[in-house]
């Protein structure tokens, strides 16, 4: 299987950002090279969804058929939910501070090109990276609501939804679009609206609600900003053993593990079933309040906060 052409603009493009203050660059070049061979072997994931005529949201949920993608789709969203390490976050504030580098745009032109064009598995990775960069910027918009988006009954699946939709729709346009037209800025653009939009027909419907559905939505709404509060594997030990009442599936900790695989498949069955034990006792003895609270900032609240500082 050849090698993605996009591996070095991404390596000059990490490296322009200052990577190496937090690695060597042997460490980022063996990274990257790592993070390669992970990334093809999702490529090739995506190009059989595509002649399978599977929408690649739904793909990401068929990990029988797709598991390479399933669980970086999933450890992607579990990474948003993860506490930054005070090292990374001064390097994020500082990448925050300075101007984008030349090379910033050439791999956003590179990612659009090869999307649109469907060359080989440079096309098949590119989808992946843009499906995944703007479901992103949508997850970090609906965590910023603190729970309003919950409120109304928005789910990460419409999320899913649209990020996959307007890929497809960037990949059909793109070469069609003017040369003065950014397209990924268009694609991201596109999405927020669309995300938008999705939120005032949930309020315009909500509105029409029996009593008691608006207060369950409320309901779901408050636990999510509660579970902010905690640590993030906590948070989804917790979750889980709130699922009935969240109207959804308790799981086993094996399942969690696999829908959780940065967040959890780093801790063996015994620790994690350990760690849930001592929750149970702390909420028993002391309610929700004992359960110990999250140390330092999330992703989605590293985000949220640059975010405020830009405008």
């Amino acid at each position: 299987m050849n090698a993605l052409s996009l591996t070095p603009t991404i390596l000059r493009f990490y490296r322009e950002l200052g990577v190496t203050e937090l690695m060597t660059d042997e460490e980022l070049v063996g990274a990257l090279r790592h993070g390669e061979s992970r990334l093809l072997m999702i490529a090739v994931e995506v190009h059989s969804a595509e002649l399978a005529g599977v929408p690649l949201n739904e793909a990401t949920s068929r990990e029988g058929d797709y598991p390479h993608l399933c669980r970086a789709h999933a450890f992607i969203g579990d990474i948003l939910a993860m506490t930054v390490p005070e090292e990374l976050r001064q390097w994020v504030l500082r990448v925050h501070r300075m101007p984008m580098p030349p090379v910033a745009e050439e791999l956003r032109n590179r990612l659009a090109f090869a999307a649109a064009t469907r060359a080989g598995p440079d096309g098949a990775a590119a989808k992946f990276i843009l499906f995944e960069s703007t479901r992103a910027t949508m997850k970090i918009a609906a965590w910023r609501t603190n729970g309003d988006f919950e409120a109304i009954g928005g789910e990460d699946a419409e999320i899913d939804r649209i990020a996959a939709e307007e890929v497809d729709w960037m990949i059909q346009q793109a070469t069609s679009l003017p040369s003065d037209i950014r397209s990924l800025n268009v694609l991201v653009a596109n999405a927020m609206v669309k995300l938008s939009r999705y939120a005032e027909e949930l309020r315009h419907v909500i509105q029409g609600m029996q009593k008691e559905i608006v207060e369950r939505f409320a309901e779901v709404a408050a636990v999510e900003r509660s579970l902010r509060q905690l640590d993030p594997v906590d948070a989804v030990l917790v979750r889980n053993q709130l699922a009935p009442c969240l109207g959804e599936q308790q799981l086993s900790v094996e399942e969690l593990q696999r829908q959780h695989p940065a967040l959890l498949a780093p801790h063996s069955r015994a620790a994690l079933d350990q760690r849930l034990c001592r929750l149970k006792q702390r909420l028993r003895a002391r309610g929700p309040t004992g359960l110990p609270r999250r140390q330092g900032a999330t992703f989605f609240q590293l985000m949220t906060d640059l975010d405020g500082d830009a405008r």
